[in-house]
């Protein structure tokens, strides 16, 4: 991963810390983020002790601070990486995925990082927040949120947070937007993504409110049965999309 990551001219050279990711970042407690869209804010908390490396990674990203390829350009650059991606593919009662720049399911943040895989956590219910890819090793910036019970992901994608119960009933909305080819019928937009410590949540915008400014996934990651799972950036060209089977 280190030598794939040096190979596409990643500056960090495929090693990016929780330390630098947290940088600056004030408060003490939990770590939250939160994805705001037109349909609500959907209110997340990170596991950071359990999976340091992936949380490192997102939030790195989320906040700016770890630098991304240009899926275009090619070009390595620091942005707030989330803001104005779409959650691509969506899929009631099994989950939602986003984190693709280029919005088909094929895009990533240019690097691959490792699984973190611990028997204490489990795609077991609803709110799991997960990261997509197209096989071991493969995880770059997609990620999905589970609506339902799928251990069958188990040991396959990482679990990284879990969002609370009201921000599942947001995502639940976000899914029953879904058209062909489990697409949104209208894009649902991460207009912002936050990042905060605290001992309690932070305040969420419900459903429909207005939005501060502030299978294994798909076609690059993959789900089960009736639907496919997440899906990333595979260090390889024309990457295929993966099928996960159903239990």
């Amino acid at each position: 991963m280190k030598a794939y990551a040096i190979a596409q001219g990643d500056p960090e050279q495929g090693d990016f810390t929780l330390e630098e990711a947290l940088a600056d970042l004030p408060g003490e407690g939990d770590l939250w983020i939160q994805f705001r869209t037109f349909l609500g804010t959907l209110t997340c908390r990170l596991f950071p002790d359990e999976t340091p490396i992936t949380v490192a990674n997102f939030v790195g990203l989320a906040r700016g601070l770890r630098p991304a390829r240009d899926p275009e350009t090619g070009e390595w650059s620091n942005h707030r990486f989330y803001d104005g991606t779409q959650f691509h593919r969506v899929i009631e009662g099994f989950m939602i995925q986003g984190g693709d720049p280029i919005g088909t399911g094929m895009g990533g943040a240019g690097y691959v990082i490792p699984d973190e895989f611990l028997k204490t956590l489990s795609h077991d219910r609803a709110g799991i927040l997960s990261m997509a890819n197209r096989g071991a090793g493969t995880g770059s910036s997609q990620f999905f949120i589970t609506l339902g019970p799928t251990q069958h992901l188990d040991d396959k994608h990482t679990i990284f947070g879990e969002c609370t119960g009201p921000s599942i009933e947001i995502a639940e909305a976000i899914a029953a937007t879904r058209g062909p080819d489990d697409r949104p019928t209208t894009p649902v937009i991460v207009e912002r993504l936050d990042v905060t410590r605290g001992s309690e949540p932070p305040a969420q915008s419900g459903s429909g409110a207005p939005n501060e400014v502030s299978d294994e996934p798909s076609p690059v990651g993959g789900v089960p049965s009736e639907a496919e799972v997440p899906s990333e950036e595979l260090p390889t060209t024309e990457p295929e999309p993966p099928v996960v089977e159903a239990p």
